[in-house]
């Protein structure tokens, strides 16, 4: 019973991290505003997605407490949330950055995805 109570520490943990580390953004009724999906909003979202999804892998690895298990049925929820937010922040920054971006963007970000993989791959 102890190492149940452990293991619910964390998404708490990661809460009170989100809740008072998180910077204000604009309520849903600017959803017609053209900030809505700024970068500052996105980065924000994208953020709370990523710690949502760490917590569905751990939750997937273990299968002790009683908060924590609830991330197993809610696990395909914040995945594709995040790889739209990435995918939009790529499409927007292809559009309004200059041709030189757009010709160093496989060269520039190819090598921070295949590093990793080829690192933690054996693992």
């Amino acid at each position: 019973m102890p190492s149940n109570i452990a293991i619910d520490i964390l998404p708490i943990l990661l809460l009170f991290l989100c809740i008072f580390g998180a910077k204000i953004t604009k309520p849903l009724s600017s959803i017609n505003s053209k900030d809505y999906l700024s970068l500052a909003t996105c980065k924000s979202y994208r953020g709370l997605f990523a710690i949502l999804v760490i917590l569905l892998h751990l939750a997937q690895r273990t299968e002790s407490g009683v908060l924590f298990r609830y991330f197993t049925f809610t696990g395909m929820l914040p995945v594709p949330f995040f790889f739209f937010l990435s995918g939009y922040g790529l499409q927007k920054s292809y559009i309004v950055k200059s041709d030189k971006y757009r010709n160093g963007f496989l060269l520039k970000r190819v090598p921070t995805v295949l590093i990793p993989y080829i690192i933690i791959r054996p693992i």
